[in-house]
């Protein structure tokens, strides 16, 4: 069967476990997507979570646009231009205050990350009236599946990460404990298969998708 929507995903689930109609399965599906979404939501680094976030530059420490996800890079642009020399490095906020100190002459070479804040150094006196910006390429979590009938570009992309997830997450309380590790290796395989697309960017290596 296809995987486009929830309802089709707790249906093939539910089919996995032969409990498609068991009341306790239906009650519960919502819990064990929920933790399934969690998981991968830190682990997939692919394409179809890749997303471009920008926000004003005025001051040293800023709110970081993408919260708590994984940050690929960090760019300032001033105008339209990207500042020359890439994006920034990152440094450990240790090793920020050691290099750079309160040092406040030269563009910006690196930033850190302190809770939801993003901090860069160096950094001149802060100014209201910048035009500048940060842009961040992050990883960011999944849109949960909450309607009967919504999707989102994981699910469609790669159903696998959903069905081997959230059939992983029912192994426990199942007692299914022969089928948890195949499942996790086939979990295991279809976050591979998302985030090697990304490094290999279709490449001649062949991928194997678990879904």
């Amino acid at each position: 069967m296809t995987l486009a929507t929830k309802a089709e995903l707790r249906a093939d689930v539910g089919n996995w476990l032969n409990r498609a109609t068991d009341p306790d399965f239906l009650a519960r599906f919502d819990s064990f997507l929920t933790l399934a979404e969690a998981d991968f939501g830190t682990k997939l680094k692919s394409k179809v979570n890749e997303r471009r976030l920008t926000a004003p530059l005025n001051e040293r420490w800023e709110s970081n646009p993408a919260g708590g996800q994984a940050i690929k890079s960090v760019s300032i642009i001033s105008g339209d231009a990207y500042q020359s020399g890439g994006p920034l490095d990152f440094l450990s906020y240790q090793d920020a205050i050691e290099i750079y100190g309160a040092q406040s002459s030269g563009q910006v070479a690196a930033y850190t990350k302190v809770g939801t804040q993003i901090g860069f150094f160096p950094f001149a006196s802060s100014d209201p009236s910048s035009t500048t910006t940060f842009e961040i390429i992050a990883y960011v979590r999944p849109d949960p599946l909450v309607a009967e009938d919504s999707d989102n570009e994981i699910l469609l992309t790669y159903p696998g990460v959903y069905l081997w997830g959230t059939l992983l997450q029912t192994a426990d309380y199942y007692g299914r404990s022969e089928d948890k590790t195949k499942w996790a290796e086939s979990y295991i395989a279809a976050i591979a298969d998302a985030n090697g697309e990304q490094a290999s960017s279709f490449s001649d290596v062949m991928l194997v998708r678990a879904g």
